[in-house]
């Protein structure tokens, strides 16, 4: 097992949000799950998974585990305006989330501290979402 492997599982074991954000959902049955992407947030930085959802209540739940806090959101761009649905901070958490309308929904996790911080993000995505892109 790797070093990181290791960080995460004990990140995981250790750490317990205590930060208000969006209810955990649970995706339904017939949900994807997508491979968990791995990245290195520098300070200053983020990464942000894009999504293209349908108009539908099924939930989207994401599990992200860091190395350090980050500060995350889920937000969209209505008429060319940022409007945040959900936002925390924490070391590891499952956002979930029912999207109001279909349409394009971004999921952002900041670093805000003094060095990188590698994080692993799990998204579940229902029926019919895509991915539009990692950035």
């Amino acid at each position: 097992m790797r070093t990181i492997d290791l960080l995460f599982v004990a990140v995981s074991l250790s750490c317990a949000s205590n930060t208000a954000h969006a209810p955990i959902a649970t995706p339904s049955p017939t949900a994807l799950r997508i491979v968990p992407h791995r990245s290195t947030v520098l300070p200053g930085k983020f990464v942000e998974l894009n999504l293209k959802l349908p108009v539908s209540l099924q939930p989207v739940s994401i599990e992200f585990r860091a190395s350090a806090p980050l500060e995350w959101n889920i937000h969209s761009h209505p008429n060319g305006k940022v409007l945040i649905h959900a936002s925390g901070s924490g070391e590891s958490d499952v956002i979930g989330f029912v999207p109001p309308t279909g349409g394009g929904y971004s999921w952002l996790w900041e670093n805000k501290g003094p060095f990188a911080v590698e994080v692993l993000i799990s998204p579940t995505l229902p029926d019919g979402a895509e991915i539009d892109s990692w950035i």
